[in-house]
């Protein structure tokens, strides 16, 4: 077996991490088809996918830093590339990249102090003279700083801007901050609209972030930028693939199999695929992992959940606070119109397109004869990433996921229906949904679905069978939970076990020689509440 690589865990910087003998996944070649496709680029992906990464990677490429393409794609076809535009290979540019990556931007001026100090470092390069009582003009200033790099050097120069929407999210769906957001908004739009009267200088530009909701009022003025976000040609060149991680991983693969006593490799690539596969954002093309968990899970050998650690997109906390969602359809069953997809308006109404961009949805499918995309979580480790989020605005509770899930979760392995019901009685009762509109079954539906889902079974809400569709259904190792809920005044639990019965919603696990148990329960308008519920050995 062969020695196991040195993984580069939290290096986003290609020099940094080819000096430091780190393995790098070769992304080179979408390097030569981005050159070759055409000047400016915008591209969008979601947090801890490697847009840091690639961004660096350009730079050196722009900077003519051959030596750190050794044994890459590029380092050869790059001569190739240079022979056909009739030029030098490994020309040297000025490279500007912008990274707005750290910064409290809900500080007034923290923007414009994160500028100030791009600008100063290059304009001490070029030997230009600021002089703050006549120059306030940040686009001022980029604009005469790129004209003179372009003068000095007798070359063309590349302009790269890392997390372009950092100091939006930090600030777009907060009331107190709007006056903020709105200052940002305008600076940024300010500062990138001197790409467009510079274009005679600039060689090369790209643009990435998360969002693509403030593309439209920010980079309008420029009119070549071309969105390559949800191009199939650049589908992977984010993320690691399944055919790169069997490729450039397989000692790993194998050393993590012995330690997680899986039978074979297929089998543990099985287990990673659902929970750190399923990226896809575009209409064909292969699925990518989340490379930030993948290279934890294959340098520290556990099956945890990385990509929500640390900065957790409070954004996003605040976001879902009004949203409008059906959760339980978000488990693969929100269809949505390509048009749509593509919207640049964040708002609560409909909050699909940057659920969709901040990487908790993708594409499962794209159906070509009704033009929608049809979405879901793309694996385990988002999913319940996304529902703790959820969790303070469903359940008035306290303290962790974890612990307000572990004892539910014992009581349904072992089979002890009244302990759980009990338990999912107590938390529906602190449900707030229903509160100030009439009370509804989906309302209670989604509680269930919530505390099923994080407790990590196996569960299905409004599941069809060949005579209907059964609320939800639960299943483990050696049971099968069929569950029909009504409302008190719609019916008793002997009502919805007919139901199941009837509908016959067990019919299809009969054959997998698992128990199953039938549950009738029904909610209690008044009380907010489980009411009371039977259960039935099918």
């Amino acid at each position: 077996m062969e020695q196991e690589k040195r993984l580069p865990i939290g290096s986003q910087d290609f020099g940094d991490l080819r000096k430091g003998g780190f393995f790098y996944v070769d992304k080179t070649a979408y390097i030569e088809s981005l050159v070759k496709d055409s000047k400016y680029f915008f591209l969008s992906r979601p947090r801890r996918f490697g847009k840091s990464l690639m961004l660096t990677t350009l730079a050196a490429y722009f900077e003519g830093k051959k030596e750190l393409f050794k044994g890459l794609y590029l380092e050869q076809a790059e001569e190739e590339l240079a022979r056909k535009q009739g030029r030098e290979a490994w020309t040297q540019h000025t490279v500007f990249l912008v990274d707005f990556s750290t910064g409290n931007y809900s500080l007034p001026n923290e923007l414009s102090a994160k500028l100030h100090l791009f600008l100063s470092a290059y304009e001490e390069r070029f030997h230009i003279t600021f002089d703050p009582e006549r120059e306030n003009s940040f686009a001022g200033r980029f604009e005469r700083l790129i004209k003179t790099a372009y003068e000095q050097t007798g070359k063309q120069v590349v302009v790269l801007i890392d997390e372009y929407d950092r100091a939006l999210l930090q600030t777009f769906y907060r009331e107190d901050m709007m006056p903020i957001y709105q200052a940002n908004l305008n600076t940024l739009a300010s500062f990138f609209s001197v790409l467009k009267g510079c274009d005679a200088y600039l060689r090369f530009g790209m643009i990435s972030g998360v969002t693509r909701f403030s593309r439209v009022s920010i980079f309008s003025s420029i009119n070549n930028l071309v969105d390559i976000s949800m191009q199939e040609d650049y589908a992977t060149m984010y993320g690691i693939s399944e055919s790169e991680l069997e490729a450039n991983f397989m000692p790993e693969l194998e050393a993590l199999a012995v330690y997680h006593n899986s039978a074979s490799v297929s089998e543990l690539l099985t287990l990673l695929r659902r929970r750190y596969d399923g990226y896809l954002f575009t209409r064909k093309g292969e699925r990518v992992y989340n490379p930030f968990s993948l290279l934890h899970v294959l340098r520290y050998k556990d099956l945890g959940n990385y990509w929500f650690t640390g900065s957790t997109g409070s954004y996003l906390s605040d976001f879902l606070r009004d949203a409008e969602l059906d959760i339980p359809a978000l488990d693969g069953n929100i269809e949505y119109g390509a048009l749509e997809l593509e919207s640049y308006k964040a708002v609560t109404e409909d909050p699909i397109p940057i659920l969709f961009q901040s990487g908790y949805l993708s594409i499962k499918e794209y159906i070509e004869e009704d033009g929608v995309y049809r979405l879901g979580f793309p694996n385990d480790e988002v999913r319940y990433a996304f529902l703790s989020l959820l969790v303070p605005r469903v359940f008035h509770v306290q303290g962790s996921v974890k612990s307000l899930t572990l004892k539910f979760k014992r009581a349904v392995a072992e089979g002890r229906v009244d302990d759980f019901m009990e338990q999912l009685k107590s938390l529906i009762a602190g449900c707030p949904y229903g509160k100030g509109v009439e009370a509804s079954e989906d309302h209670y539906q989604t509680a269930v679905y919530l505390i099923f889902k994080l407790m990590g079974e196996w569960v299905r809400t409004e599941m069809h069978s060949a005579r209907g569709r059964a609320d939800c259904i639960v299943e483990t190792h050696d049971t099968v939970y069929i569950f029909e809920f009504k409302l008190l005044s719609a019916g008793t639990p002997e009502d919805a076990i007919a139901q199941i019965k009837r509908q016959g919603y067990a019919d299809q696990f009969r054959t997998e020689g698992k128990k199953l148990l039938l549950i009738g329960a029904n909610f209690d308008e008044a009380a907010r509440t489980l009411g009371e519920w039977r259960v039935e050995e099918a």
